[in-house]
């Protein structure tokens, strides 16, 4: 009986060891950039698309990402519940810049806007005064915003939202914003080859009234939705 108990504990203190190692693992290694990855990147997506309030900003718009996230979770109560992840490949948390001189990471404009957003930096490459790092942090904001941002600077020769290193993957998320009030939500499940982005898809369609979230459920698209064999035709007889 002590040698079971004993067999137990271990297994439970090595179950606890990976989990917490597994927590300590890079966020892309695990398949995602954060738990919030879908909804901080379709917020992202929504801002720039439709160039609403909040564009050009590098936090997140938190009235959207409310929008998103309630209407998500109406989908999932209605009759026909969807779900899926974005896996796109940038990443949300950094942004890869180049400058001209070294001095503009001591300048006070660059160090004001480090501490403001809790941004943090570290060097990629170096070549005379010219050098690349990597701006990030482990908060999810807009990227896309701060690239954009720095791009003003005459120091800046460029800057991008930096690759995550995700490829492929069997769902995904669309969304599309019609009348300032109706959320269209596609959710597509992939099959085939999908770490070279999936030969079939299928998309379950809705429509989110985000004044009252009431869902309306569209249907369903895409190649692969029936997989019944087609009737053969009949074989002619011999003459």
């Amino acid at each position: 009986m002590k040698t079971f108990q004993y067999v137990l504990l271990t297994m439970a203190a090595l179950f606890w060891s990976s989990q917490t190692k597994a927590q300590d693992i890079p966020f892309h290694s695990r398949g995602y950039v954060s738990p919030n990855y879908t909804i901080h990147f379709l917020t992202m997506e929504l801002l720039q698309r439709y160039n609403l309030e909040g564009k050009g900003e590098v936090e997140l718009s938190p009235k959207y990402i409310e929008m998103i996230t309630k209407a998500f979770a109406a989908i999932q109560k209605s009759k026909n519940s969807g779900s899926g992840r974005v896996m796109p490949y940038k990443s949300m948390n950094q942004v890869k810049v180049t400058v001209k001189n070294q001095q503009f990471w001591q300048g006070a404009v660059m160090q004001k806007l480090l501490k403001k957003h809790g941004l943090r930096y570290k060097i990629l490459s170096q070549e005379g005064e010219e050098s690349t790092r990597l701006i990030y942090r482990k908060k999810d904001f807009n990227t896309q915003a701060l690239a954009t941002l720095l791009k003003k600077n005459a120091e800046v020769k460029d800057a991008y939202p930096a690759s995550s290193g995700i490829v492929g993957s069997g769902s995904r998320v669309k969304l599309t914003l019609k009348d300032n009030n109706i959320l269209k939500i596609s959710f597509g499940r992939g099959w085939g080859d999908c770490p070279a982005g999936c030969i079939n898809w299928v998309y379950k369609h809705y429509e989110v009234d985000t004044r009252t979230y009431a869902v309306k459920f569209l249907g369903r698209t895409g190649q692969g939705m029936d997989l019944k064999k087609l009737p053969q035709p009949e074989k002619k007889g011999k003459n």
